[in-house]
């Protein structure tokens, strides 16, 4: 078996990953969400998602043994699993195809692996019958007929994979330990293919990154790295090859299997502690890790990776226990621990809204609920229209293009700078780095073409100025601040909760991690300031109110929904397709991979 290896300075090589791995897709835009679940102690989290696009998490509770969480509408709900100090160590969890959570976990008192399920009513636990001091390092996956895979060390036996009948637990052994040494395999991961056969990788003592494959009749197994490769973690793509990340000498790798052959790429450098892999649909590769002292995540975007910081916080050490998954539309979700402060937490990304620098498509003064379909291209303007515009990784703009009053839809697509505005203009302005917010930079009524580019605060706008204002750590928040006839250029910086708006003014307000919502929520013609915070709903309008009004995963948005030409406070929440008109309305319009494209009324010259 060939295995083959790369570093960033070999062309050939890299020419042979980008035709192994995905095509090219536009690098992520967006922001994290970090919200504390619950006092934890070390030990494991893990987390899943459900058709529903909730999350679940198990985690080893403060004191109080294994626990689980699932968000429902109405807000987290908490569970004991098994209330015992210390008990729920490598707690791994699936979700089956009636959303029930499955968890494999380790009890140190009696040495032993447990299996517990939720049945509708209560939890049902069965310990393993397997032999003495069995359990640790075990990950499970749950088959289309929501029966139990687990893989785990037995310390007198080796690396062992049971499953679950009618007839009780099949257990074979996978790779022996060699007596007289015990604990020889550990960061067990299991990937269950379409035709329901295993899939592990862990690290073997003395050995390195291992990798066993049931075809069906006998157990196979590779060695991919010598004496090297901790915290390793597979998944496999819609072709069942293996994708496989771990830790070697403080370098993040990610290995996959093509035709007879391992290829293994650097996805990140530094300090490597838990990883967790992903693929999404859209053929991305993510990798959730512990740094030196912080979690990240490692991205492949089908020709180069980067990293993303997720939380980072000074004296504090986080991410162990990192777990990751997707939802429906790709955002993704990791739980993890916070050593410090004794918290597990999850972070959830949060893409950038679209930007619509006005949301009334047929002029008639108030704003529209619509949504932009990122799977399809489809928008979706209640009450007028559904029309396909645009394609999968577009991104949807929305603005009065030709100053006649009414907004225009468009797309930008950043694998190519392309924007097309429907039935106006075609050009190409911008690259991948880039994001789209058109506007009336000049005030001459007419929408313009402009961008920010966040990795070196970059703003472009078309036939008018370049100009560099704000950095990695902001969110652009143009607006119109000024005498609301032209837009301003501004930023949002989300560590410190500065508004800067260029030429204006440069306020605090708000708190680190919230969300900018800005629009005229007082009716006198021009944008006020406002942050949405996302872990308790709380709406803080400068000046002008405080309220509570929406939950974790809603995207706020403002608009004046009812024409009285003040801004309301509205929220899309994707997993019930839901839009929420504060004191106007509640509304079923959109699907869950949709992202609202709704926003304030068209300014008018006087």
């Amino acid at each position: 078996m060939k295995i083959l290896s790369c570093c960033p300075c070999s062309l050939a090589m890299m020419a042979i990953i980008a035709m192994l791995l995905p095509a090219s897709v536009p690098a992520q835009q967006g922001s994290w969400d970090i919200q504390a679940l619950d006092s934890a102690d070390t030990g494991g989290t893990s987390i899943a998602i459900d058709s529903s696009d909730k999350p679940h998490i198990a985690y080893v509770g403060s004191h109080t043994g294994l626990k689980y969480a699932s968000l429902s509408d109405s807000g987290w709900n908490t569970q004991t699993v098994e209330a015992m100090y210390g008990v729920g160590l490598f707690c791994s969890m699936a979700l089956d195809s009636l959303g029930r959570p499955h968890i494999a976990y380790y009890d140190p008192w009696r040495w032993q692996l447990k299996y517990a399920h939720w049945n509708g009513s209560q939890w049902v636990i069965q310990t393993h019958p397997d032999d003495f001091e069995t359990g640790q390092y075990c990950s499970i996956a749950v088959d289309s007929a929501n029966r139990p895979h687990i893989a785990y060390e037995s310390d007198r036996v080796g690396l062992m994979y049971s499953y679950l009948t009618d007839s009780g637990w099949v257990c074979q052994t996978v790779d022996p330990t060699v007596s007289p040494t015990r604990r020889m395999h550990k960061d067990i991961s299991l990937a269950l293919d379409s035709g329901v056969k295993p899939h592990i990788s862990y690290n073997k003592m003395y050995c390195g990154l291992k990798y066993a494959h049931f075809d069906g009749g006998s157990w196979s197994i590779e060695t991919l790295v010598e004496n090297q490769g901790t915290h390793t973690s597979i998944c496999l793509d819609s072709s069942d090859r293996p994708y496989i990340s771990y830790n070697a000498i403080a370098t993040l790798k990610c290995s996959t299997f093509n035709s007879g052959t391992w290829i293994t790429n650097i996805a990140a450098s530094g300090s490597v502690n838990t990883t967790s892999i992903k693929l999404d649909s859209a053929g991305r590769i993510y990798i959730s890790y512990k740094g030196l002292s912080s979690l990240k995540m490692a991205i492949w975007d089908g020709s180069k990776w980067s990293v993303q910081t997720i939380d980072s916080q000074d004296g504090v050490d986080l991410g162990y226990n990192c777990d990751l998954a997707l939802d429906s539309a790709n955002n993704q979700y990791v739980s993890y621990f916070d050593i410090i402060n004794d918290l597990a937490k999850l972070a959830r990304w949060r893409p950038a809204m679209p930007s619509v620098d006005s949301g009334d498509y047929n002029g008639d003064g108030t704003s529209d609920i619509a949504s932009f379909n990122r799977e399809w291209g489809l928008w979706s303007i209640m009450g007028l229209t559904q029309i396909y515009f645009g394609s999968q990784n577009d991104i949807p703009v929305a603005a009065d293009f030709k100053d006649d009053g009414t907004s225009d839809i468009g797309i930008f697509r950043p694998e190519n700078g392309l924007w097309s505005i429907k039935n106006i203009s075609i050009t190409r302005f911008g690259s991948s780095d880039d994001y789209p917010l058109p506007g009336d930079y000049d005030g001459d009524g007419c929408s313009d073409i402009a961008l920010f580019r966040n990795t070196d605060g970059l703003w472009a706008i078309k036939n008018i100025t370049r100009f560099h204002f704000g950095n990695q750590q902001d969110v652009p928040v143009p607006g119109y601040f000024g005498n609301g006839i032209m837009k301003y250029v501004a930023v949002f910086r989300t560590g410190s909760a500065l508004w800067a708006i260029r030429g204006l003014s440069r306020i605090y307000f708000g708190m680190a991690r919230d969300q900018p919502v800005h629009g005229d929520y007082n009716g006198d013609g021009t944008d006020d300031i406002g942050v949405f915070r996302v872990d308790n709903g709380l709406w803080s309008l400068r000046g002008i109110s405080r309220l509570f009004f929406g939950k974790w995963a809603d995207y706020p948005v403002s608009g004046d929904f009812n024409g009285n030409g003040t801004g309301d406070i509205a929220l899309f929440r994707p997993c019930s397709s839901s839009w929420i008109l504060k004191g106007l309305s509640c509304i079923y319009f959109g699907s869950r991979v949709d992202l609202p494209v709704s926003g304030n009324l068209i300014r008018v010259n006087p």
